[in-house]
């Protein structure tokens, strides 16, 4: 195997780890998006709420940071394939 070949095998793992990242997180966030839905009403909805919603929001933060740092190896596997 080639040093280059051996290089863009990295970068596809890479890939592939930040991209299952990405979709967990989009999960984690359909997922708080939904408990959020659910809650109606109560002493504590409004707590609930602001929970998910801090939640949702941290989430999208590292979702956009993953997709910073992989930006690179996306550009590197695409220009080098």
């Amino acid at each position: 195997m080639t040093l280059k070949e051996q290089l863009l095998s990295e970068l596809r793992q890479q890939n592939e780890i930040a991209q299952e990242e990405i979709k967990k997180l989009e999960a984690d966030i359909s997922a708080e998006a939904f408990a959020m839905s659910t809650v109606t009403g109560g002493a504590l909805a409004g707590a609930a709420r602001s929970a998910c919603q801090n939640r949702m929001q941290a989430a999208s933060a590292k979702k956009e940071r993953v997709k910073q740092q992989n930006a690179w190896i996306s550009e590197m596997l695409t220009k080098y394939r």
